[in-house]
């Protein structure tokens, strides 16, 4: 039978000859696809294009990264990280590729594992601005909160206008309490990108913190119409819950936590869904 089968995919090899279209074209196609279906968010479906790919050029070296990277959204991260290190094989000096498999690497909390391949893709393209946002990331993480910031700062100096670096630089310096300049760099990423509903959710974080709560529940607000249905803003209703609690505002609150803990549920953040059941038991009593 595996002899019948042999046979009909060579057989199939001289059709395509035939008509004019190679595997690499065919591979080609199928990675096209893939590309398309992954920026309309069917990863799935990308997934089985980049298959198909690579099923027609095993040495598809972006084919085995663009798979990663649809796997990785999907948190597949093992798997994703077996992708990119095919691809790494395949092409050992891509940056983007060593990038790419660091993230999946900071997501498993493999850290150091994360920065050595965050240090190669920076050794590879030494003006790769995303790296180092990437290692100031894990940084944050390991609680080296000056080191990331100093990557932070290498970012911004090669792309000045890069909103997320400004938001991740102002998150580093929200953990070492400089509330006034985080709010600053958060400033400036929503000047860069009104609509980035990360930089208003964390600037409010850091007027909680100066119990400024008027002003961080105008952040908070503006974040969640932005972004009204993403799970991952539990945390916002969270705060804003206890912003509005702080203000006497009862009513609002209970909503928010309320929120807050379905879309903590929707999301599988078994801590803060804790901590949000803990919050309303100690504060309200029906």
């Amino acid at each position: 039978m595996r002899k019948v089968f042999r046979v009909m995919i060579v057989s199939f090899g001289i059709l395509l000859a035939i008509g004019g279209i190679s595997y690499s074209d065919e591979a080609k196609n199928h990675y096209n696809d893939g590309v398309a279906k992954a920026d309309k968010d069917d990863f799935k479906g990308a997934i089985k294009a980049f298959d198909m790919a690579i099923q027609l050029n095993p040495d598809y070296a972006d084919a085995y990264h663009e798979r990663g990277v649809a796997k990785s959204i999907l948190r597949q991260y093992t798997a994703a990280i077996a992708d990119y290190s095919k691809a790494i094989e395949l092409d050992p000096d891509d940056a983007f590729v060593y990038n790419s498999r660091g993230v999946a690497k900071g997501r498993l909390e493999q850290y150091f594992a994360a920065i050595r391949d965050f240090d190669k893709a920076i050794e590879l393209k030494p003006d790769y601005a995303t790296a180092y946002v990437s290692r100031g990331f894990v940084k944050v993480h390991l609680k080296q909160h000056f080191a990331a910031i100093a990557d932070y700062d290498k970012a911004i100096q090669l792309n000045p206008d890069y909103a997320y670096a400004y938001i991740c630089r102002g998150n580093a310096k929200r953990k070492l309490e400089q509330y006034f300049a985080a709010i600053a760099d958060y400033d400036k990423a929503i000047r860069l990108k009104p609509d980035d509903a990360t930089a208003y959710d964390n600037r409010g974080r850091a007027k909680h913190y100066l119990g400024q709560s008027f002003v961080d529940i105008a952040d908070y607000d503006k974040a969640i119409r932005l972004e009204p249905d993403d799970a991952f803003n539990a945390f916002t209703y969270f705060k804003r819950g206890d912003s509005n609690y702080k203000l006497g505002r009862i009513g609002e609150a209970k909503q928010d936590y309320r929120t807050a803990l379905k879309l903590a549920e929707q999301s599988g953040n078994e801590w803060l869904k804790a901590n949000i059941e803990e919050t309303m038991r100690l504060f309200f009593t029906d």
